[in-house]
C-alpha cells in the first residue's frame, strides 16, 4: 500500500504538468492568432481608399490616413476619443499636434489635444461625461502653448487662465501606494510647472524647481551644486544638451560631490558629454 502512494503522487504530478502545459500553449496560441488578426486589420484600414470609412471609430485612429488628420480630430468628441476608446489613446492626439507648429492647430482640435496633453502630464481623466465636460474647461484654461492657441484664433472663446489642475505630490512607492496616474516623479512634476498657464499656487520642491529652471535655460546655484540630490540631478539635466564644456564641471562633481550617488551621476554626465578623464578610462576597462 505504501509503495502505491508515491506512484500517485507522481502520476497526478504528471498529469498536472501536462495540463499546465496544454494549457500554457493554448493561451500563446490565442495571443498569437489575436495578434495576427489585430496587424491584418491594421494593414488592411491603413491601406484603405480615403473614400472609405472604417465602421469603428477605434480603426479610424489607430489607423489613420495622414491627410486631414488634424480636422478630423477637431471633429472628434474628447469623451469618446480618450475615455472610450480606453488606455493609451491620447497619444495619437499628441503625436498628431506634435508634427505641425503650434500655429497651424485648429481651434476645433485644441480641446482634445489639451486634454491629451493632461493626460500625460498626469491627470487623470474622469469616467463619467459630467465631470468629463466640467474638467475639460479647466485643462484648456490652464495648459499652455493650447490655451494661448485658442485665444489667438477666436479670443473669447478661450477660457480664462488658469493653473494647471495637477495632482502635486509626486509620490515614489510605499505605504502612501501610487497616484492615480502611477508615480508621477520629478520630470512630469517640472513639466506641470513649465506648461500652466497660470502659475500654480503651491510652491514646488526645491528639486522641481531647480529642474524646471534649467529647462528653461537657467543654471544651478552654488548651493544647489553643494546639495545631496540636487546637485547628482543638475548634471544629468544639464548633460542632455550634450554640451562639451561642461565636461569639466562634471567631473569636479564626480570627485567632489556632496554624496556617493551625485559624484556617480557626476561621472554618467560627464560620459555623456563626452569627457576624457583616467578615472572613465578606469572604470570603463574595470580596473577601478
Amino acid at each position: 500500500m505504501s509503495a502505491r502512494i508515491p506512484t500517485v503522487s507522481l502520476i497526478l504530478v504528471a498529469l498536472g504538468a501536462l495540463l499546465s502545459f496544454s494549457i500554457q500553449r493554448t493561451e500563446q496560441r490565442n495571443t498569437l492568432q489575436a495578434m495576427q488578426a489585430w496587424a491584418s486589420a491594421h494593414a488592411y484600414w491603413s491601406n484603405r481608399d480615403p473614400s472609405e470609412e472604417p465602421p469603428s471609430p477605434y480603426w479610424r485612429w489607430r489607423a489613420p490616413i495622414r491627410q486631414g488628420q488634424l480636422q478630423a480630430l477637431g471633429q472628434a468628441v474628447p469623451y469618446d476619443f480618450l475615455v472610450q476608446m480606453g488606455a493609451g489613446q491620447e497619444v495619437w492626439a499628441i503625436n498628431e499636434a506634435a508634427q505641425h507648429p503650434v500655429y497651424q492647430i485648429p481651434a476645433a482640435a485644441l480641446p482634445l489635444i489639451s486634454l491629451s496633453t493632461a493626460s500625460f502630464l498626469g491627470l487623470k481623466l474622469p469616467d463619467r461625461p459630467e465631470a468629463f465636460d466640467m474638467l475639460s474647461r479647466q485643462v484648456v484654461g490652464g495648459l499652455k502653448p493650447w490655451r494661448q492657441q485658442l485665444q489667438d484664433l477666436c479670443d473669447s472663446c478661450a477660457p480664462a487662465a488658469r493653473p494647471f489642475p495637477a495632482p502635486l505630490t509626486h509620490l515614489i512607492a510605499g505605504s502612501e501606494g501610487l497616484g492615480a496616474r502611477g508615480a508621477t516623479g520629478i520630470s512630469i512634476g517640472v513639466e506641470q510647472h513649465r506648461r500652466t498657464a497660470s502659475p500654480i499656487m503651491e510652491q514646488p520642491s526645491p528639486i522641481v524647481a531647480m529642474v524646471k529652471r534649467i529647462r528653461n535655460g537657467g543654471q544651478p546655484t552654488n548651493e544647489e551644486w553643494n546639495t545631496p540630490g540636487l546637485a547628482g540631478m543638475a548634471a544629468l539635466e544639464l548633460s542632455l544638451s550634450g554640451d562639451p564644456s561642461l565636461a569639466d564641471t562634471f567631473l569636479w562633481l564626480a570627485r567632489n560631490g556632496p554624496s556617493r550617488t551625485d559624484r556617480i551621476a557626476g561621472l554618467w554626465a560627464a560620459k555623456q558629454v563626452g569627457a576624457s578623464d583616467p578615472m572613465l578610462t578606469q572604470i570603463e576597462s574595470g580596473t577601478l
